[in-house]
């Protein structure tokens, strides 16, 4: 009786066990996917973000980091209001993605079976976006010192349109650039220059810069409150 009771409660065990291995995420199943989706876009060779996160082995070091960053909602970075309005490209993380990666962090960070990982996206070099119909370039070089904390630099660029356009994407580039000044050059804010029809929008970029006076400011803030 008592050797009948210790088998059941061993079966018990092993399938507890087995059913606690099969809810965890892994890598391979159920990471790479949304890191292919959401993240390797930057975190790849080549690319401006500090890490590579392709493959388990690269992604493995950065798992309490990674946790920590998407819970929280850092990254992947996307600033649109949520609810409103939708995006093709939204690289925002759903709650049940959120929810697998700390779960997978939780549980130990498995790698899984290497039969469950997904074939990796591939990446056209140079263009994201595909052959432009118009490249402006700033006309300025910027030199980045090896040290210190460099401001925002500002280059105001004319894109030479004469009648209304439609833009369906744009994308900034560094030319002949390397990993090393990708990783300097991390990102690019566009905006409209000050001098047309719309005080409310000058006044905006003006107090970006940090240029605006009393009334640029009261205007910018009218703006933001509409």
């Amino acid at each position: 009786m008592l050797k009948l009771l210790f088998s059941t409660c061993v079966l018990a065990l092993t399938a507890s066990s087995a059913f606690a291995a099969a809810a965890t995420p892994t890598f391979s199943r159920d990471v790479a996917p949304i890191l292919n989706a959401r993240r390797v876009t930057c975190h790849r060779s080549g690319e401006a973000a500090p890490m590579a996160l392709r493959t388990y082995a690269e992604t493995r070091p950065w798992a309490r980091a990674i946790k920590q960053k998407v819970a929280s909602r850092e990254m992947p970075p996307w600033h649109a209001e949520a609810g409103v309005n939708r995006f093709s490209n939204d690289r925002s993380l759903t709650d049940k993605e959120v929810a697998t990666v700390v779960a997978w962090v939780d549980g130990g960070a498995p790698e899984g079976k290497p039969a469950d990982l997904p074939a990796p996206p591939q990446f056209t070099e140079g263009w994201g976006i595909g052959t432009p119909d118009r490249i402006v370039d700033t006309g300025v070089d910027f030199t980045i010192p090896a040290n210190g904390v460099v401001p925002y630099q500002y280059f105001d660029v004319d894109p030479g349109f004469t009648v209304d356009t439609w833009v369906q994407a744009v994308q900034a580039e560094v030319p002949a650039c390397s990993a090393p000044c990708l990783a300097a050059a991390h990102h690019a804010e566009v905006d409209r220059a000050a001098g047309s029809v719309a005080p409310e929008l000058d006044a905006a970029v003006l107090m970006a810069r940090g240029e605006a006076g009393p009334v640029a400011r009261s205007l910018a803030s009218s703006s933001a409150t509409c």
